[in-house]
């Protein structure tokens, strides 16, 4: 047995990204963004800036991990620090790099460098990243380059961080850039190219001088999500999470460096990608575990944990004996193994020692199996920014926070780690020894094994097989089982026993094969089981289980002696192995690639210890295989799948769609405050000259209304004309305008019309409508003193609108009244000026004059004159901008009023239809506050307004993520003394 002679290393792993940002990376730019829902892409909103400025303090926190017991330390190589524009190198970049290897050196330490963690240039972004296949030359001209410079320095190179995690989280969950999401072809895509990308690079590396004694791997994230224990799972949960664990990529990933082939296919959807390297098996020659702990579901699709586990401050609790399962997945490309990340997210200190003393037994467990486990790097050495959890999760052994101080302080769990750190390796170095010399020992032993199977298996045989069959579980019948530990349940022995049968007599729809001069004959399988299988002292309990599985194979001659055709499935509870081997004349019809797609499948069954199931869905997959068949559940069209993902599109679709609308709405709203307040400056300033809006519905007129020019002063028309010459009876709206039962009806009383439009007194006294119909009243102008004094008088001196929130068109005059369409398809919406001044679209003013005969504003009454024909009703209109402006005067002149207060009145009809509008976000004192203070100031401030800025759906939801983590800052040390202060009771 070969002796492993490397040393154990101990130390911390880091992104100078995450420790010293900057802003020429996609990361940069991603931080700015928001999501589709308008939040911030990252929690809180926060930046990495500088964050802990390792790239200025790398002495003193390498000095940090030296104190600590570390021997290794691993950093990432910024690629835009390097590189920033395309094919110019940053010499001072390079510069400081060659410094901070130079100091690890000097400190002892082992160099890791990671040459791409999640972060590469703007430019490489802008080209498409690592979503196109042409990009990838870049990234291996990229590490050519790096290796030139830093090659004779560096010995352990890591090509990425986590492919499966920057595909996973940039494609499907959106938390990454490019920030996409439930793209799963793309994700596929995305890790393919990264990938191959790998392959290449690893290529390029190993031709250059001195690429045969460099070390390159690749680091991945080991992680899978599984449904929360309870009396009755719901079946979607199972569905999910194996769905989640496929595109989470750990099989996938392990897949490609195993064989060079690449299977991305999540089977419910158009999304399967296939590769195959021309070259075979891609180059690796170590794989670097990062394990964190594995994911929880529950019935509402929210993070959880079993009972008696404990949650982080991530959505996942602390799992230790999920890293024995981790290394033991890795274990499979037969490279030694890194431990490159491990470590928990709390801002306390509480759970961190409970992580390190459990996370470390396992390791040492692991070790102790046997596995080639080289070395354990902590995340982190201090709390900086992590990713899409900004600022939030801690996760370093020192506390830091991004108030500016940059101070590190030290975390009572160091002492632990660092006790860890001494021993460990020591310790390591012991088991090792002891494994040497019993492998030493054994050595011939293990040999010979190989070449005496049979007798080997005649130990197992004699035991617990064919010789004795009550030992193997069955209870003294003839079987092709194995259970002397009772695994598997009767119920479930009798149902594998049935298959097992088919499968041999070829039954439908499974087959015989042809085996040499005898013809047709069925294939035999067997099944081994047991709870804890012998591993001798050196040796892997995965290579154990390969061995034994193939000597019970021999020992129990598994198969036609004629055409070789056996089967053996072994499971070991314990070690947690599985092997299926196959005899010559089955090797074809069950390749080493279906074996290794069955044993995918029944991973999630066996880590759930559902050892039934795993069981028989194992031995139909073999079945099917043989029969050259696809398994039945994976081909098909998965309608539960379908229809579940359709219905939970729904919802999201539909929540997303409300929150979409409700900040367009207040978008709308804002867009015409502003309108408003702009013709309300142009007032102020003498320049206005025509309404640009209808009062009633708020649209721009279309045609806009000409432009009037030369307005003067109030009571004063152009050209000399007086007022009251301009506003003449020849100038007033036809009667064609007016309905006949109504021609010549006056204004109601101050209670208003039944129907259409409540009058009320508006600012100053200046009487003016309000939108008006059936329903509560609701106060839109006028002071709220002038209004409680009316009350208490019984009077009525708001102005009054009954049933917030209906349409002037459901009473008979509206704002979603139907025109004309012009060329471009917008709705016509013509201009027409009445006598009083007051100008509304046709599409309004026509069914408003349905039902009344008075300006919807001021009540002034429309005069009729029946000698203009139905048809010049737009020309005979105040519609020119002349006589428009005349009106506007004359009106202001009749009542005594000036141009400022004729606007207010209008104003405080355009707010109370916009409070209709938009009732959740415009209440009737918020227009009655901007009005008064429109009257008083000549502009009203609606940006500055308290009430309003609180109804922003979008701001609230932002304010909500930003203040959750609380308050980053401390107080400056300032104090009360020479100030002031008030106080009260209530």
């Amino acid at each position: 047995m070969a002796v492993n002679t490397e040393p154990f290393h101990v130390g911390f792993a880091i992104s100078v990204y995450q420790n010293s940002g900057d802003p020429n990376t996609n990361w940069a730019d991603f931080e700015k963004r928001r999501t589709f829902l308008g939040l911030p892409a990252i929690r809180n909103g926060d930046r990495c800036g500088v964050s802990t400025d390792f790239w200025n303090r790398y002495k003193e926190d390498i000095d940090r991990a030296c104190d600590l017991g570390s021997t290794c330390f691993r950093l990432s190589l910024e690629w835009s620090r390097i590189e920033p524009e395309l094919g110019n190198i940053d010499s001072s970049a390079v510069e400081r790099y060659h410094d901070i290897l130079d100091v690890l050196i000097s400190r002892g330490l082992e160099p890791f460098l990671t040459l791409h963690h999640f972060v590469h240039p703007r430019w490489f972004e802008a080209l498409g990243g690592f979503e196109k296949e042409a990009n990838i030359s870049f990234f291996v001209q990229y590490v050519q380059t790096a290796f030139r410079l830093f090659g004779s320095k560096v010995r352990f190179w890591t090509t990425f961080n986590e492919a499966n995690v920057t595909s996973f989280a940039g494609h499907l969950y959106g938390s990454f850039p490019p920030g996409k999401v439930a793209q799963i072809t793309g994700g596929g895509r995305h890790l393919l190219h990264m990938l191959r990308a790998h392959t290449q690079a690893y290529q390029a590396i190993k031709a250059l001088p001195g690429g045969d004694r460099t070390q390159i791997g690749l680091v991945h994230n080991w992680f899978w999500f599984e449904p929360k224990r309870s009396c009755c799972t719901p079946p979607y949960l199972n569905w999910l999470c194996a769905k989640l664990n496929h595109m989470w990529g750990n099989e996938v990933v392990v897949r490609y460096l195993q064989t060079g082939v690449f299977d991305w296919n999540p089977s419910w959807c158009l999304s399967r990608i296939t590769y195959k390297e021309p070259g075979g098996k891609p180059g690796c020659d170590y794989i670097g575990l990062n394990y964190y702990s594995r994911g929880v579901i529950d019935w509402k699709f929210s993070a959880s944990c079993n009972e008696g586990e404990v949650m982080t401050d991530m959505p996942y609790a602390l799992y230790p004996q999920g890293l024995l399962i981790a290394i033991q997945g890795v274990s499979r490309l037969g490279v030694p193994v890194y431990i490159t990340e491990t470590g928990v997210a709390e801002s306390g200190d509480e759970l961190r020692p409970q992580m390190i003393e459990t996370y470390m037994a396992q390791l040492e467990r692991a070790v102790q199996m046997g596995y080639d486990v080289r070395g354990v790097m902590y995340w982190t050495l201090l709390d900086n920014f992590e990713w899409a959890e900004g600022f939030f999760m801690k996760f370093g052994i020192y506390a830091w926070k991004p108030d500016g101080s940059q101070q590190r302080i030290k975390r009572k769990s160091a002492a632990l780690l660092e006790r860890w750190y001494k021993e460990l390796p020591g310790r390591v170095a012991k088991i090792r020894q002891q494994q040497q010399q019993q492998g030493q020992q054994q050595g011939l032993q293990l040999q010979e094994e190989e070449e005496t199977a049979i007798e080997k298996g005649k130990e197992f045989s004699e035991a617990a097989a064919v010789t004795d069959l009550e030992l193997c579980g069955r209870g003294g019948k003839k079987s092709n089982i194995c259970d002397p530990d009772g695994v598997l349940s009767t119920e479930s022995q009798n149902r594998v026993e049935g298959t097992l049968l088919e499968i041999y007599e070829g039954a439908d729809p499974y087959v015989r094969a042809q085996c040499g001069e005898k013809g047709l004959e069925g294939y035999q399988v067997a099944v081994a089981l047991m709870k804890s299988m012998a591993v001798p002292a050196g040796e892997s309990a995965a290579a154990q289980a390969a061995v034994f599985a193939k000597h019970l194979h021999n020992a129990w001659g598994v198969g036609d002696a004629a055409c070789n055709n056996g089967i053996v499935l072994l499971l070991a509870i314990e070690e947690r192995q599985v092997y299926i081997t196959t005899g010559a004349g089955a090797t074809e019809a069950l390749t080493d690639s279906k074996i290794t797609g069955i044993i995918d499948d029944i991973r999630p069954l066996l880590r759930k210890e559902a050892y039934d199931e795993a069981v028989e869905q194992a031995v139909v997959d073999i079945g099917l295989g043989l029969a050259g068949r696809e398994s039945g559940g994976e081909s098909a069209i998965d309608w539960f799948a379908v229809c579940f993902l359709g219905v939970v599109a729904l919802l999201v679709t539909n929540t997303c769609r409300r929150s979409w609308l409700r900040r367009r709405e207040y978008r709308d709203c804002k867009r015409m405050l502003a309108k408003l307040k702009k013709e309300q400056n142009r007032v102020r300033n003498h320049a206005w000259s025509a309404p640009t809006s209808c009062p009633i519905c708020l649209e721009d007129f279309n045609p806009p209304p000409p432009s009037r020019k030369g307005a003067g002063a109030p009571g004063t028309a152009e050209n000399g004309v007086s007022a009251s010459e301009a506003a003449l009876p020849h100038d007033s709206p036809t009667a064609s305008l007016l309905h006949a039962d109504k021609a010549g009806d006056g204004a109601s009383g101050s209670g208003g019309s039944a129907v259409g439009f409540g009058q009320g007194r508006g600012v100053g006294g200046v009487a003016y409508e309000g939108p008006a119909g059936s329903g509560s009243d609701g106060e839109v102008g006028g002071s709220s003193s002038s209004r409680a004094a009316a009350d208490e008088a019984g009077t009525s001196s708001g102005v009054r609108r009954r049933s917030v929130g209906k349409g002037l068109n459901e009473e008979g005059a509206g704002g979603a009244v139907g025109g004309s369409i012009s060329g471009g398809g917008r709705p016509k919406r013509v201009p027409i000026t009445l006598a009083c001044g007051h100008t509304f679209c046709d599409p309004c003013l026509s069914q408003w004059l349905q039902q009344k005969t008075t300006c919807p504003i001021c009540r002034d009454k429309v005069t009729d004159s029946p000698s203009s024909p139905r048809d010049s009703r737009t020309n005979n209109l105040q519609s020119n901008a002349e006589a428009g402006q005349a009106a506007a005067a004359g009106a202001g002149a009749n009542r005594g009023l000036g141009l400022q207060d004729w606007w207010a009145m209008e104003l405080a009809f355009r707010l109370g239809s916009l409070q209709r509008m938009y009732p959740g976000y415009v209440s009737p004192t918020m227009a009655d506050q901007w009005v008064t203070e429109a009257r008083e100031t000549g502009t009203f401030n609606w940006e500055a307004t308290r009430d309003f800025q609180l109804r922003d759906p979008g701001m609230r939801v932002h304010h909500e993520q930003q203040g959750a983590s609380g308050f980053s800052s401390s107080f400056g040390g300032g104090s009360s003394f020479g100030g002031g202060g008030g106080g009260g009771s209530w």
